[in-house]
Order: C-alpha cells, then structure tokens, then sequence
C-alpha cells in the first residue's frame, strides 16, 4: 500500500525528532484550550461588578472592563 502525503510528512517528521533534527515550536494560540479567553476571562470578572454601561463593540471595551475590574 502506498503512503500519501501526510503519511510521508509524518514519517519525516518522525526521523527527524528521533535524530533530535526538531525544535518545537508552540505559537500563543496553544494553550488557549487550557486558559479562559480575554472574552470569557472578562465575562467572568465582570459577573462580580456591573459592566453593563459599557460598549462591547468599543475597541477599548477589554481596557476599560479590566481598568474597572
């Protein structure tokens, strides 16, 4: 049976974290699975004061949520 594409790239990649030829790289988005995001982090805090007066379209919204907060 014949590999395709994505069978060769993993086996490449395999070689090469096995001859220690990869450095790993996680980009700022990894852990957002683990962690609240500015959103749900903000909707959390704000449940304990009344952030209701505020624009949520504002581009400062998370500023002034947090400088409130």
């Amino acid at each position: 049976m014949q590999k395709n594409s994505s069978e060769k790239q993993l086996d490449t990649l395999a070689r090469m974290v096995a001859n220690k030829k990869v450095i790993p790289f996680l980009g700022a988005g990894t852990s957002i699975e683990f962690n609240p995001s500015w959103d749900n982090l903000i909707k959390d805090m704000g449940s304990k004061v009344d952030l209701s007066h505020l624009n949520t379209q504002d581009t400062d919204y998370f500023f002034k949520c947090c400088s409130i907060i």
